[in-house]
């Protein structure tokens, strides 16, 4: 309501301003179990205790709820001697997105066609979260042998490509120009220096964000899909990172067409 009050008000340039000109987004540093402890995969659904107390670097749990410092896409990590990169799973976590809305994120973590042992142990997440409510995970594959999985932020190591939350819900995500690195708080990036502007996928003139995500993604999630929840994903080599408590910031530069449904 607030919004609409403002977008119709005196102050519809100030509200144009601010959708197009959004506040950087803070990205939260590594820490593979600050959400939720590692637990011993089982072929049956079993909950994650989520992480309590203040000492954490990506946020708080509370009242069997755990707050995100900043909203952010959440990693599972898979460990364990042998081969953690091909084993799979289902997941699903529950909460409240960037908006205050309660989501569900429900997914999989698929055995890669060609297994990289470092990499292919983390499975990135589709949703964006500010609350976590529960995290719940099922083993699917049939390797054999005993593996565990944690979930929090990954930035050290899993696929080059990253969920970031938008300022709000777009039609398209052709509303997107791109995302530039405001400034990298402390991160040495292999291939994003400070002010430079990034594709995102689906991004505009792109003619293929109908196109689904190609890893781990169950539930057929494209750059259209993912607009309209108000997310983005951007993939390029060098965003791997690690520092003992990096603020590294970045922005989405929207287009005028952002404006329109909101």
């Amino acid at each position: 309501m607030a919004s609409v009050l403002t977008k119709n008000s005196g102050l519809s340039g100030r509200y144009k301003f601010d959708v197009l000109n959004p506040a950087p987004v803070i990205f939260l540093p590594e820490n593979t179990n600050g959400v939720a402890a590692s637990l011993t995969l089982s072929t049956s659904w079993q909950a994650m205790t989520l992480t309590t107390g203040p000492s954490n670097t990506l946020g708080i749990g509370r009242v069997s709820k755990f707050f995100l410092a900043q909203p952010s896409a959440l990693d599972f990590t898979v460990t364990g001697a042998g081969t953690p990169a091909q084993v799979a799973f289902d997941y699903e976590i529950s909460g409240l997105d960037h908006f205050g809305e309660p989501i569900s994120d429900i997914g999989s973590k698929v055995v890669p066609g060609s297994p990289d042992a470092t990499h292919d142990v983390v499975c990135r997440t589709y949703r964006v979260f500010s609350v976590i409510n529960s995290i719940s995970v099922r083993r699917t594959d049939a390797i054999g042998g005993t593996y565990s999985v944690q979930c929090g932020v990954s930035t050290a190591t899993g696929p080059l490509a990253m969920v970031r939350p938008l300022p709000l819900k777009l039609n398209s995500s052709t509303s997107i120009a791109g995302i530039v690195l405001v400034t990298p708080g402390g991160v040495t990036y292999a291939s994003w220096a400070t002010c430079e502007v990034k594709a995102v996928n689906g991004y505009v003139g792109l003619t293929s964000e109908d196109t689904p995500f190609t890893v781990n993604n169950a539930k057929g999630w494209t750059p259209r899909r993912l607009a309209q929840v108000g997310c983005a994903q951007y993939s390029f080599s060098g965003l791997r990172y690690t520092s003992a408590l990096p603020t590294p910031q970045a922005r989405f530069i929207l287009t005028a067409d952002a404006l329109v449904g909101t």
